[in-house]
């Protein structure tokens, strides 16, 4: 794979509600200033995780936002632990049909979809510097988004508590607002305004404006809905027909059962990009998507393969 195409893939695991294009353009922008910057004094920070091919010093780097960010030893030190998954005999396919069943047997947990949604997420903060990766870690955050159709709408970001490990990074009390952000109308920006119908072509339809190529793979599609579960809560039997689309993927791989980081009963499913596998958790209590995970398959300067560089969970309870 081409290096752009690799930095795509980064960007898009930490930051999934970018489109490849708007990401592949924004990395350039920052590639550029980053090679162009003598040393690494006054590093520019962006809210998004934005990773950088230094291209000259043959060196990959991530820079994220906030000040507040702490250091370590190793990498492991700084990012949560992978879920300890127990082995299941279930296929995907298997896995899916009891999910879809599960959200249409059940109670009803989301009835229509909402403009709002509610994520506890945490990614990796890595920086270019004197020539060096820089390893930092920060405390996950909650964000709260509710648009309107008018594109107006708030976006509230809070501190949360580090649940792996505490001393590891000098973070903000659990409940600073962070920011908070209130879209006049017509300043909120989505791909889609409207929700689409709970069908595979217009899920479909909807994902393709998000960036889903025609012929995707199983990571391509996981990654893309990433980016509209960002902006969108869909409706239970919504998500059935994005569960069973990806039933419909053949490099699909069931990684097992396993308490998410928040202790809910889950199973994982996840597919391969040439950078990094991305992991969906679904509820073995409602069959909903209820998490996703990144993390790296191959080494990347000093954060070793099979590190988690970004999670989001929703349908936390406050």
């Amino acid at each position: 794979m081409h290096a752009d195409d690799d930095l795509a893939e980064l960007i898009r695991a930490a930051d999934p509600a970018r489109t490849p294009a708007d990401a592949g353009t924004r990395a350039h922008v920052v590639r550029d200033r980053i090679v162009a910057r003598e040393g690494g004094a006054g590093r520019r920070r962006t809210r998004s995780l934005v990773l950088v091919a230094a291209a000259a010093a043959g060196v990959l780097a991530i820079s994220l936002t906030t000040p507040w960010l702490g250091g370590g030893e190793g990498a492991h030190a700084l990012t949560p632990p992978p879920l300890d998954y127990a082995p299941v005999s279930d296929s995907a396919v298997d896995v899916v049909a009891e999910a879809t069943a599960e959200l249409e047997d059940a109670d009803v947990v989301v009835a229509e979809p909402v403009r709002a949604v509610d994520a506890l997420g945490w990614y990796l903060d890595i920086s270019y510097g004197e020539g060096d990766v820089v390893v930092a870690a920060r405390a996950p955050e909650r964000t709260s988004l509710v648009w309107e159709p008018d594109l107006s709408g708030r976006s509230t970001v809070i501190a949360a508590r580090s649940t792996w490990d505490d001393d590891a990074v000098d973070a903000p009390e659990p409940g600073t607002v962070l920011s908070d952000i209130v879209f006049a109308p017509g300043e909120f920006t989505t791909p889609v305004v409207d929700p689409p119908a709970a069908d595979a072509a217009s899920l479909l339809a909807a994902l393709a404006d998000y960036g889903l190529p025609e012929t995707y793979t199983a990571a391509d599609l996981m990654t893309t809905a990433e980016g509209l579960l960002q902006q969108w809560t869909l409706s239970d039997t919504q998500e059935a027909v994005l569960l069973d689309l990806l039933a419909d993927a053949d490099d699909v791989v069931v990684e097992g059962e396993a308490a998410d980081r928040e202790g809910r009963p889950v199973i994982g499913l996840s597919a391969a990009t040439p950078t990094h596998e991305v992991t969906w958790l679904v509820s073995r209590d409602t069959g909903r998507i209820v998490g996703a995970e990144s993390a790296l398959l191959d080494d990347l300067d000093t954060i070793p393969a099979g590190s988690i560089i970004s999670y989001t969970l929703w349908g936390i309870e406050s």
